[in-house]
């Protein structure tokens, strides 16, 4: 090697030792904490990338859901199976339509009912149910009641419209003295257990004359002289209004008689007894059965509930079809014409 070549040799082998030395003349702590807000950069990119993404999938699923609950009118399909279901399972409680809210949100929907009832010649709040949905899938509700006797939790038992043939759960007596006990301007509403099923005529018959107004039929299906079923689940009433709703919104609105309306009513929720079972507080409804049974053997009432003067209703305690009386709300004097 010549003396030239030596001399360039080494002039690169310096050039390389210069470099590994300086490092360009940042030091190995700059490099980690340059190195460290890269990844902070590329994260913080991914982040605000994802973020874009989901800004622009949002809307195009709230969207969707919108267009699933209005297209073919399952929104108002799910309404009115909540609708109907209160009115053929709860007794004396009404849903205010017009006060009907419903919420949609990705996929799910929640359907906001106020709920009201009669107590004297009053309509009088009792409180809301709140329904989620999860497509045409029904939760649990979520009941908030402001009254002084609100409806027994789920699972609860029917001890307020009882069957001829089973056993009264409470004191007559005891029930009767709580009515006496009330000041003499109340009205009251009360839930009759009779001695034998009666018809529709039949009743109307008992209660002309007196000084009350029959508010809701509890209908004798098939099950009703058991209170508890084999699997352990409590047999609940099923009924419908005595009166004409005033309210146009309502399916007992007197455009059909009342009765039509609850055979309506029963083969349009057993179409969505899933939904039904859900929302009402008994979770065994078993309506195809219990449909069977009023069409083959007509509609007959072994219970029900009245509204009136609390003088009035204590007049029952005499009437022999009367077996037994279960005192509900109570309410200062309203018994005006």
């Amino acid at each position: 090697m010549s003396h030239n070549d030596k001399a360039y040799e080494n002039l690169i082998n310096g050039a390389k030792k210069d470099l590994e030395e300086q490092n360009f003349g940042i030091s190995e702590e700059q490099q980690q904490k340059i190195m460290k807000l890269g990844k902070m950069r590329a994260k913080w990119t991914t982040v605000i990338t994802i973020l874009a993404i989901l800004l622009l999938i949002l809307p195009i699923l709230t969207l969707f859901s919108f267009g699933y609950y209005a297209i073919g009118g399952r929104a108002n399909e799910l309404i009115e199976v909540a609708d109907k279901t209160i009115y053929l399972t709860e007794p004396n409680v009404n849903v205010k339509e017009r006060e009907v809210e419903t919420t949609i949100d990705i996929f799910s929907m929640d359907v906001r009912l106020n709920l009201e009832k009669k107590i004297g010649k009053e309509m009088i709040r009792i409180g809301e149910t709140s329904i989620p949905f999860l497509f045409n899938k029904a939760d649990q509700p979520v009941s908030q009641y402001n009254v002084d006797s609100p409806p027994k939790k789920i699972p609860y038992f029917n001890d307020e419209l009882v069957h001829p043939k089973a056993s009264l759960t409470y004191s007559e007596n005891e029930e009767w003295d709580k009515l006496k006990g009330l000041p003499e301007g109340t009205v009251a509403e009360a839930y009759l257990s009779f001695d034998k099923e009666y018809s529709i005529e039949e009743l109307e018959r008992l209660f002309a004359g007196k000084n009350m107004e029959l508010r809701w039929y509890a209908v004798y299906t098939g099950n009703e002289h058991i209170q508890q079923a084999d699997n352990g689940v409590y047999v609940s009433p099923i009924g419908f209004p005595a009166q004409i709703d005033p309210d146009s919104w309502s399916p007992f609105n007197g455009e059909e008689p009342n009765e039509k309306v609850f055979l309506d009513s029963l083969k349009f929720l057993q179409k969505h007894e899933g939904v039904a079972t859900m929302i009402a507080r008994s979770k065994e409804l078993d309506l195809t059965k219990r449909l069977q049974y009023v069409e083959q053997n007509g509609i007959k009432v072994y219970g029900a509930v009245v509204t009136g003067p609390t003088k009035e209703i204590l007049k029952l305690q005499e009437d022999s079809f009367v077996r037994g009386m279960k005192r509900g709300e109570v309410r200062l004097w309203n018994w005006h014409s």
